[in-house]
Order: structure tokens, then C-alpha cells, then sequence
């Protein structure tokens, strides 16, 4: 997925952003809670997943797992 930009998750946002109520801060794919160091994808929709767990879900499906909105890259 070399198309999409890899963040690491870092706790310090977690708490900038506690009071959007829209941000989650676990995969939905694998349901785990995001942890310090972790590599995250931030897809054109803005829902996040761990990079491992959406990179074979994107070359099988195309579409975000959480909204299915597809995934538009512009290359």
C-alpha cells in the first residue's frame, strides 16, 4: 500500500482528540486498541486501522471496512 502514508500512532493525539466523539482508537478490522509505536493508515474517509490488518483487506476488497467507501488513490 505504498499509495496511502503510514502514521504511528502516538497517545498524546489520543487525548487532543478525546472530545470529537467520531475518532475511534481501535481497529475495527482486528478490534484491538491502538498502542504507542503502532503503524496506522488514515484513509480519505479518516477512519484509521493498524497498516498489517488493512493492507490484505484493501487488496481483496478496495474499500474502507468500516464505511466501505471506496478507496480513491490518485497516483
Amino acid at each position: 500500500m505504498d499509495y496511502l502514508d503510514v502514521e504511528i500512532f502516538n497517545s498524546m493525539e489520543k487525548e487532543v482528540e478525546r472530545e470529537a466523539s467520531w475518532t475511534s482508537w481501535d481497529c475495527s478490522i482486528c478490534l484491538e486498541s491502538f498502542m504507542e509505536g503502532d503503524e496506522l493508515i488514515r484513509l480519505p474517509c479518516g477512519h484509521r486501522f493498524h497498516y498489517a490488518c488493512l493492507d490484505p483487506w484493501v487488496l481483496t476488497c478496495g474499500d474502507c471496512p468500516y464505511c466501505r467507501r471506496d478507496i480513491v488513490v490518485h497516483t
